[in-house]
């Protein structure tokens, strides 16, 4: 009984040998390169185990694995092995009169089909030909300079300039030859009509935007335009106190005065006179004058 058992313990280990023998080394270990596997097989870097991959490609990057199919996404993950999916986002032949493309998920482009319905379709200006703007589907308006229907949701149709007058004072308004109002951003200087959030300017993105509180130190009045003083030497270069506003007033080349004399600009033909604002005034005058020739 011993000796059946041992026998058949023997045929096992036989067995298993001739198993083992027929199994290439390359399977039997684990491996640390794809170049330690047979033909067919790649080594996946990830678990260290040879696996059957005949159409697969080694990677170390991204690029390794792209296989200019734009309806794949192309990965080389931790295996070392290249991963293409197939997905169902949209893709582009660069042809338009077969309609829009989408990736049906099996790795093909798929075309939706003539786009332009009842119209005619135009591959060199890649658009539904048009004569006016009914001819165009919704959100459609037709480029009569280029009688091609063009998509514009919420745009404007237009024969005349103020036809397009869109109320901004940030945006350049014009009836171009397509027809279709036209936008365009500026950042020319603006005004909102206040004073004290500062001078404005067009942002480049139909916003007038403000540089900010222009009264560093001093009050503002938004009444009079202008920040708040009680002497000439409280107001910014360029500027003077109206000391009878107590206003700031910009005023460059203007001289201060106390008493009409100090006004004095030696011209006959000037009235020098010194206001309760405490800025001279030169007024030209017709009085008689002298210049000492006959």
């Amino acid at each position: 009984m011993e000796r059946v058992h041992w026998s058949v313990f023997s045929w096992m280990i036989t067995m298993i040998s001739l198993a083992l023998s027929a199994c290439p080394p390359q399977l039997q270990n684990a491996c640390y390169s794809h170049d330690e596997c047979i033909n067919g097989y790649l080594c996946d870097l990830e678990k260290e185990k040879c696996i059957e991959c005949k159409d697969c490609t080694p990677c170390k990057s991204q690029k390794d694995c792209e296989d200019d199919n734009i309806c794949t996404d192309d990965v080389c993950p931790v295996s070392g092995i290249c991963k293409n999916t197939p997905h169902t986002r949209a893709c582009s032949d660069d042809i338009f009169c077969n309609g829009e493309d989408t990736c049906n998920g099996e790795g093909e482009c798929l075309h939706a089909g003539d786009p332009c319905g009842t119209l005619s379709c135009d591959e060199t200006k890649k658009g539904c030909v048009c004569t006016i703007h009914g001819d165009c589907p919704q959100d459609h308006l037709c480029n009569l300079e280029k009688k091609i229907c063009t998509m514009c949701p919420g745009c404007m149709t237009c024969t005349i300039q103020a036809e397009c007058n869109d109320n901004n004072i940030c945006t350049h308004d014009s009836c171009p030859a397509s027809g279709i109002c036209k936008y365009e951003n500026t950042m020319d200087a603006c005004d909102d009509g206040l004073f004290c959030n500062g001078t404005e300017t067009c942002d480049g993105n139909g916003n007038c935007t403000h540089s900010g509180y222009p009264c560093e130190g001093l009050g503002c009045n938004e009444e009079l335009n202008g920040c708040t003083c009680l002497q000439h030497g409280e107001c910014q270069q360029g500027s003077l106190c109206n000391l009878e506003k107590n206003i700031c007033v910009e005023c460059p080349g203007c001289k201060p005065c106390n008493l009409q004399a100090d006004c004095r600009d030696d011209n006959l033909c000037t009235n020098d006179v010194c206001p309760a604002s405490g800025i001279c005034e030169y007024v030209d005058n017709t009085d008689p004058c002298d210049d000492g020739l006959f």
